[in-house]
Formats: structure tokens, C-alpha cells, sequence
């Protein structure tokens, strides 16, 4: 049986922090901040310089950056009927 993970060793980063950018940075390709709003700024003024699928990627990256996580109970907080 798997092994369940230690409350005390969950981190939970805020959003916008330089935390988070630096974790989020590793799964973009070493994307920044910086790098990421150059991009959008740089497609919205010369639309055939920089690639769809960049800016796309760019466009994620600041969103998750920004996103606050949500908590998902496994206990809806009702009990079904038994004849279910």
C-alpha cells in the first residue's frame, strides 16, 4: 500500500510568488515573468514574429502563475441513500 504523504511536508506556494515562478519555470523551458509578458507584448505588436503555440504557452504560464489553487474535498458532506 502506498505510503501517504506527511501533512507538515505539503507546501503550498501563494500565487505570484517567486517561489512558484521558479517551479513553474522548470516545466515552461526555464520561462520567466519577464520573458513570458515580452512574449505577449511582442505578439500583440508583431503578430508574425513570435509563434501561436509560444504565445499560447506564454499566456498559460502567467494564468497558472496567477492561479489560486482550489481545495477538493473527498467528503461531499451527505451520506447517499443506501437503496443506491
Amino acid at each position: 500500500m502506498a505510503k501517504q504523504p506527511d501533512a507538515k511536508k505539503i507546501v503550498s506556494y501563494p500565487p505570484n510568488s517567486p517561489e512558484l515562478e521558479s517551479l513553474l519555470s522548470v516545466g515552461y523551458g526555464g520561462m520567466t515573468r519577464k520573458m513570458a509578458e515580452a512574449i505577449v507584448e511582442e505578439r500583440k505588436k508583431n503578430p508574425h514574429l513570435v509563434s501561436m503555440e509560444k504565445y499560447e504557452q506564454a499566456m498559460i504560464f502567467l494564468e497558472t502563475l496567477a492561479a489560486t489553487p482550489q481545495v477538493i474535498s473527498k467528503d461531499p458532506g451527505w451520506k447517499r441513500p443506501d437503496d443506491y
